[in-house]
């Protein structure tokens, strides 16, 4: 078998190569027909268009993709053509979780709100992502609201709000759907101005999804009359983006929300085991990767308590600086992708073991959020 893959795809260099005839490696936008022509297997990621205008005439049977989503693939042609299709679900739960949760305490902090349990954070999607972020939110003692129309349809309602309850009841909104633009659960620009407009004064509203989910010009001009706070790492036309947007937002990253180490493998080890089933390879993906994530650290709770209570900003911040990424990508927005594919891959929570005497009263179940704990300070 032959196989061109993204070159920026970690761990992958070697596996394959004494499975197949030739194995390529290209950039991922450069990644054309005559990169293709002769390949059976394509291993890419969101910065490759896998349509008809690349695939027809090719010998492509398989594509993995190292992403979450598949919203760059066609999929229906994929499917009339018979070309199987893989991805990587939940691989960056974590590392998205963990924007998310930096975004909100950095905001919170310029909203000046001081109490967890009055505030409620409105999850649109409830997939791998939205899941986890709701379980995290619960534990920091968030009040949740899940809404998510295509598993309200076949699970019913308990569970779920509607958009419209979202917008009106949330103090904090985070986006976590795919980009489809078919159905009646489509998603294109399903936050419009109608949306907007009936978002409270001062609400944090944070989209890590996919940039066409957000109508991007509405959101411009409500940004001129109403005060939200707006957390972007996704953008509708990337690497070109809205400048004005980029401009009113309060934090803007490069789409490295799920650019974290463990994210990354993930990533590799789901393609490389399900291209190793599809061919009955028997590879040992738990290997990739295992030496860089093996080292822990300890966070010694009792730092970050004042008068009884968790500085979470202070915390969080220490573990992940947003704004530092916010700022460099502000100031250099033309290094879209010269930032994305340098950035220095951070360490999700699960990376890190939370220390406390036990005696302070402050009850969270760290583990709920991802990380390690242990009483034993």
């Amino acid at each position: 078998m032959r196989i061109v893959a993204d070159i920026d795809i970690p761990y992958l260099n070697g596996v394959f190569e004494p499975f197949s005839k030739e194995v390529k490696y290209f950039k991922g936008r450069d990644i054309g027909q005559s990169q293709i022509k002769d390949a059976d297997i394509l291993i890419v990621r969101t910065r490759t268009i896998c349509n008809k205008e690349l695939l027809r005439g090719s010998n492509v049977s398989v594509i993995a993709t190292a992403t979450i989503g598949t919203d760059h693939i066609d999929m229906e042609y994929c499917n009339a053509k018979g070309i199987k299709v893989y991805s990587a679900p939940g691989c960056n739960a974590g590392g998205v979780v963990q924007w998310v949760l930096s975004a909100i305490f950095s905001l919170l902090k310029k909203a000046d709100y001081t109490d967890l349990n009055s505030l409620t954070l409105g999850i649109i999607g409830v997939g791998n992502i939205g899941q986890r972020l709701a379980v995290s939110a619960k534990a920091l003692g968030f009040n949740v609201l899940q809404c998510d129309p295509p598993r309200e349809e076949a699970e019913g309602s308990r569970h779920f709000v509607s958009l419209n309850q979202i917008a009106s009841q949330s103090d904090i909104v985070s986006l976590h759907v795919p980009l489809t633009f078919k159905g009646s659960s489509k998603t294109h620009q399903m936050i419009s101005g109608e949306f907007l407009s009936k978002l409270k004064p001062n609400t944090i509203l944070l989209n890590s999804s996919r940039g066409g989910v957000i109508n991007e010009n509405q959101l411009v001009k409500q940004l001129l009359s109403k005060n939200l706070l707006v957390g972007l790492d996704v953008w509708e036309n990337e690497p070109h983006l809205n400048a004005e947007l980029l401009r009113k937002v309060n934090i803007a990253t490069p789409h490295i929300a799920g650019y974290s180490l463990e994210g990354k493998v993930n990533a590799t080890r789901l393609v490389v085991e399900s291209l190793s089933t599809h061919f009955g390879l028997n590879i040992i993906s738990t290997d990739l990767g295992r030496s860089d994530i093996k080292e822990k650290y300890k966070i010694i709770i009792d730092k970050y308590l004042y008068n009884n209570t968790i500085c979470y900003n202070e915390l969080f911040n220490f573990i992940y600086s947003i704004q530092d990424d916010s700022k460099e990508f502000k100031e250099y927005p033309e290094n879209f992708e010269l930032i994305r594919n340098n950035y220095s891959l951070r360490r999700e929570y699960s990376a890190y073991t939370i220390l406390s005497n036990g005696l302070n009263g402050i009850m969270i179940d760290w583990e709920e959020i991802g990380f390690f704990s242990t009483n034993n300070l």
